[in-house]
């Protein structure tokens, strides 16, 4: 049981096409897909009126798959991971937005359920969708993507306005002035003085030295 487990999640040397598509260009083309799906069931249905709605949601419902995946961004870096086990071997494919994801591809039916009603609406679907918004902006174009045992790992470049927030964030913060900062009303941490308590310097400070001595 274990080694077949182990097979079946292998899926070792499996390519993974990337697209770069603005948003609107992902949207038109997810709609269009379940438009035509829409469609299929009208067909199904019998052509029977007044129930076009319905008909749209179901589309929806069997195109447009909420997957686990998950985000993180590290060192300039957005990695996305998501499960790749639904979507059909060598058909992966993924669109990138600057604020955009989106994966897709044929589904994936199992002998379990080859008939069962979900396996059959997923042979007569074309692809399957997984939309996922992006918590930074990305290069489209400073994209990788692999397969990881049963999950899909994608890494994308954020874009340049990103790495300067970044950059800006990681970098610490600035003093004024160098050496002694106490006429730039600032103490030797960063500080911002009092002006009240504003310490003395020069013959005073000695003068206030020599007392306490």
């Amino acid at each position: 049981m274990l080694l077949t487990a182990i097979k079946k999640h292998r899926r070792l040397g499996e390519k993974v096409k990337v697209v770069a598509l603005t948003s609107s260009e992902q949207a038109r083309r997810v709609e269009a897909a379940v438009a035509r799906r829409a469609y299929k069931i009208f067909e199904n249905r019998g052509s029977a009126s007044w129930h076009e709605l319905e008909d749209w949601r179901q589309a929806e419902t069997e195109l447009l798959r909420s997957c686990c995946s998950g985000q993180m961004s590290v060192d300039g870096i957005i990695r996305v991971g998501t499960d790749a086990h639904i979507f059909e071997e060598g058909t992966i494919e993924i669109w990138v937005a600057p604020h955009r994801l989106t994966i897709c591809g044929k589904p994936r039916t199992t002998k379990a359920g080859a008939g069962s009603k979900e396996s059959a609406a997923g042979r007569d679907a074309e692809m399957i969708f997984h939309v996922v918004e992006l918590t930074g902006e990305v290069n489209p174009l400073l994209v990788t993507a692999k397969i990881n045992g049963p999950s899909l790992e994608v890494m994308l470049g954020k874009a340049v306005t990103e790495l300067r927030k970044y950059r800006e964030q990681s970098r610490p913060p600035r003093r004024e002035g160098v050496g002694p900062v106490y006429n730039r009303g600032l103490d030797r941490t960063g500080w911002r003085l009092d002006p009240a308590r504003k310490p003395k310097v020069g013959r005073e400070f000695l003068a206030q030295a020599f007392d306490h001595s």
